[in-house]
């Protein structure tokens, strides 16, 4: 990673040198220095080096230390004397240790064997003798430790330390240009990467500088877009060398010259194009974690290293805003939205009698829904409509997402799809516009008011009738449907007053579009279309025997979303019951059946829709022999339908959880969430509903014993689900088959 210890120590600045450097004028606002290596504390003189710094920079309030806690002793001894030397002075001495994995991953990333845990000891030193905005820790992102960033970041929080996170990149100071580039990864870890910096910025990191660089950086590793992150060495920093050589920024920055024996405002401000030649090169691909434009509009150098968040501050009630204020903020969007959408109506009247045009030119089908958020259940379910439009003659596709990245990654996991491209929302309505489609399909999954993409749906059908194009609702869901979301109601209405065919995934389904005032709609149901892909792979497939294993295939409880009639205490109680039921569940089986394996399942490992990953990490933090058993990795949806297919047992909470169940006729109990919404319409339709329990109501005792006792022989299920799949396969073949006619 860092090869700085590889060059030759010829020449280190003395403190009388370094207090002469930055005498100058040029450094007089300089706020905050930062003391990097290599290992700065091998300089014994370090307190004299920040006496020097405290005597030349008038402005100095902060000192950053960036240690490597190899010699832990000489290391605690600096922080020890850095830290009295700031007693009495402005000045802030803030310590990063660099942490790149917990146990074995840290030290095979350093080389050291043993760093890991004394840099364990030089953090309890910290946590036990200062405050915690004075430490944190740095973990460089590269392929050593690409899959086990979230083991990293449970063992912060479970310590008590902050952790930043940035990307291993070529470097200048560091001495690491002429070396293979260590963030070199293929597909999957740079998508386990970029996933988890979408998981830092949406549920860990509380500093918005920083989360906007977390944004930025995954945008330039998986869309290659231009830097948005802001960077205070644009216009306000500088690196110092240990020889004394001046450069503009420690990444990209040739050498200025030695400001011992040089002019440094001329070494400064005499290269002005040089550092325009930077800006306009290389700062929009710099992936180095520099933030921010701090102190905009000084005339002289304002700082030395990144901007540091001193404190991660809990939102605490004295801030939160006053729910009045809060409903007439609510209320003003809600108006301006209405008031945006007004002209819409008028526009899907419209179109709704638009005949349909048979002789387009184009072939091609766009599908649509929620992807790019995609759960496993997402992906069996594209699985299902392509396998029944390839019946059908259909075979040109593309994907309209919210998030591409994540969509891409989903056709490079099932490349037997063959869907031609992945377009943003943007990129996909321009399209449909064109005319380019001879239908828009949405794929499956649910139509529900609380998620303002509706709109986007509403928008993308609204286009396609425009140019004559089908619009196909294809074997959705309905709901939930929330009174007081109105007008993502009316354009769930609008719709299925736009489709030109539709089938829904169960009855239920059908009777929430009175809810919607959507009356007299001619809609058959068929099965989830995930089914369909579930059965199509079991036909290659052995008959296996059942592992002794039990799938726990759950998710943090959405009280805001299906029990937002309750109080705030209450959620929190239904929540802290449900959690406990689950623990008792465990105990259960583990006293009644110790050989049985409990794997904690990952539905969804995405930071917009519940993090299944992070659910478990909290729930099972007293229990590391089950976190063993949780891979974080993203599996292929053949690798995890195999693990459904091979368990004896799951306990089921996410929908598609039961359809994978009930697809590998394996045995299992639902616990009902939706409050009477998808799993019971399911279940029901399939007369199954003594497999539902409530989540509010539930005993952890008893689904244990349900699922730990049955045999396969209780199954009683395939043969129906099986007839029922043939038909949903046909009939989803007959939309498509409508089209190409």
């Amino acid at each position: 990673m860092c090869n700085i210890w590889q060059r030759k120590r010829d020449h280190e600045l003395t403190p009388e040198q370094i207090r002469k450097i930055l005498s100058d004028p040029l450094f007089s606002e300089v706020r905050s220095v930062g003391i990097n290596g290599g290992e700065p504390t091998l300089r014994k003189d370090i307190v004299e080096i920040a006496e020097a710094l405290r005597d030349s920079l008038p402005s100095l309030d902060s000192l950053f230390l960036i240690t490597n806690a190899i010699a832990e002793t000489n290391v605690i001894a600096a922080i020890k004397k850095l830290n009295e030397f700031s007693q009495g002075t402005r000045i802030h001495v803030n310590t990063m240790v660099s942490l790149d994995g917990v146990g074995s991953v840290h030290d095979r990333v350093r080389g050291r064997p043993g760093n890991f845990h004394s840099a364990v000891r030089v953090l309890e030193f910290l946590r036990d003798s200062y405050d915690s905005s004075s430490f944190r820790i740095g973990c460089t992102i590269i392929r050593e430790n690409a899959f086990y960033l979230e083991d990293l970041l449970d063992w912060c929080q479970e310590f008590g330390v902050y952790a930043r996170f940035r990307v291993g990149i070529p470097h200048q100071r560091l001495y690491s240009l002429d070396f293979d580039n260590p963030l070199a990864m293929p597909v999957n870890e740079l998508f386990h990467v970029a996933n988890f910096l979408d998981n830092l910025r949406s549920n860990y990191e509380q500093q918005v500088d920083r989360q906007k660089f977390y944004l930025s950086l995954r945008n330039q590793l998986v869309y290659h877009a231009a830097r948005t992150a802001g960077c205070a060495w644009k216009s306000h920093g500088v690196t110092l060398d240990s020889r004394g050589n001046l450069a503009f920024c420690a990444v990209a920055s040739p050498n200025l010259g030695n400001a011992l024996s040089s002019d440094v405002q001329q070494l400064y401000w005499g290269n002005a194009n040089t550092l325009k030649q930077i800006q306009r090169k290389s700062c929009s691909s710099c992936l180095h974690d520099y933030e921010g434009e701090m102190y905009a509009g000084s005339s002289t150098m304002s700082n030395f290293i990144r901007y540091s968040v001193r404190h991660i501050r809990s939102l605490t009630s004295d801030v939160l805003p006053n729910r009045v204020e809060d409903l007439i903020r609510r209320k003003t969007r809600e108006t301006a939205v209405l008031w945006k959408e007004r002209p819409v109506r008028s526009r899907v009247n419209a179109a709704a009698k638009l005949p349909l045009n048979p002789n387009t030119l184009s072939n091609k089908v766009l599908l649509c829904g929620w992807y790019g958020t995609e759960t496993l259940g997402d992906k069996a379910i594209l699985g299902g409509i392509v396998h029944a439009a390839r019946l059908a003659g259909i075979t040109e596709f593309d994907l309209a997402s919210i998030e591409p990245y994540i969509s891409r990654y989903t056709i490079h996991q099932m490349p037997e799809l063959g869907i031609e491209q992945v377009l943003g929302l943007v990129e996909a309505k321009k399209a449909v516009s064109r005319g380019d489609y001879k239908a828009v399909v949405i794929a499956g999954g649910p139509l529900m008011s609380p998620i303002n993409y509706v709109r986007d749906l509403r928008d993308l059908f609204l286009e396609a009738r425009k140019k004559g194009s089908a619009t196909i609702v294809a074997g959705c869901g309905v709901g939930p449907i929330h009174h007081a979301d109105r007008i993502n109601n009316r354009a769930l209405r609008e719709i299925f007053e736009l489709s030109t065919a539709c089938v829904l995934r169960d009855k239920a389904s059908v009777n929430s579009l009175a809810k919607l005032s959507v009356l007299d709609f001619n809609s058959k149901t068929i099965l989830d279309p995930a089914f369909v892909w579930i059965k199509n792979e079991l036909r290659s497939k052995n008959t296996v025997s059942k592992s002794n294993c039990l799938l726990l295939a759950l998710r943090d409880l959405p009280v805001n979303e299906y029990h937002n009639q309750l109080s705030p205490l209450e959620q929190e109680n239904l929540r802290a019951r449900y959690e406990n039921e689950i623990l008792q569940a465990v105990k259960y089986i583990r006293s009644s059946s110790p050989d049985t394996t409990i794997l904690p399942f990952c539905m969804h490992k995405y930071a917009v829709g519940g993090n299944d990953r992070v659910f478990y990490r909290r729930l099972f933090r007293e229990h590391p022999d089950i976190l063993e058993q949780l891979d974080s990795r993203h599996r292929s949806p053949a690798e995890d339908l195999e693990m459904f297919r091979t368990c004896s047992g799951v306990l089921a909470m996410r929908f598609h959880s039961v359809v994978f169940s009930l697809a590998t006729s394996t045995n299992f109990i639902a616990l009902d969430y939706t409050v009477g919404g998808k799993i019971p319409g399911l279940l029901n339709d399939l007369g199954l509903q003594d497999r539902v329990r409530q989540i509010d109501s539930f005993s952890g005792q008893e689904v244990a014993s349900r699922l730990i006792s049955n045999t396969e022989g209780s199954i009683d299920w395939e043969q129906q689900v099986e007839s029922l799949t043939e038909d949903s396969r046909k009939q989803l073949a007959d939309l498509f088959s409508n089209i190409r006619d």
